[in-house]
């Protein structure tokens, strides 16, 4: 389901891109979305960032694997920048051989 269609989501931004992560093939991708008409709180305007890398094992390409990370708030909050923090966790994702 496209969860911008319901009206309570909006797409702010999206970002993809091509890369490696220790010389494995990764697809990068970064957004942010913003809620409006939560239920808890239907005045607030809650926002939503994701950091997703999907990455091919190096050895077996019909073998794959997506990490996510996110973090939600009220808009206006100040967070820690997303992208910052999970670049550190995704750096030490390490593929060994499949047995």
């Amino acid at each position: 389901m496209d969860v911008s269609a319901s009206g309570r989501f909006h797409d702010v931004q999206a970002e993809s891109t091509w890369g490696t992560l220790q010389g494995v093939e990764c697809l990068r991708h970064n957004g942010t979305v913003e809620e409006r008409d939560n239920r808890a709180d239907p005045a607030a305007v809650l926002v939503t960032q994701t950091g997703h890398l999907f990455c091919f094992h190096p050895r077996d390409r019909d073998i794959g694997i997506w990490i996510m990370a996110s973090q939600r708030y009220p808009q206006g909050t100040v967070a820690p920048p997303l992208r910052a923090l999970a670049e550190g966790f995704f750096q030490n994702v390490r593929f060994d051989a499949v047995k």
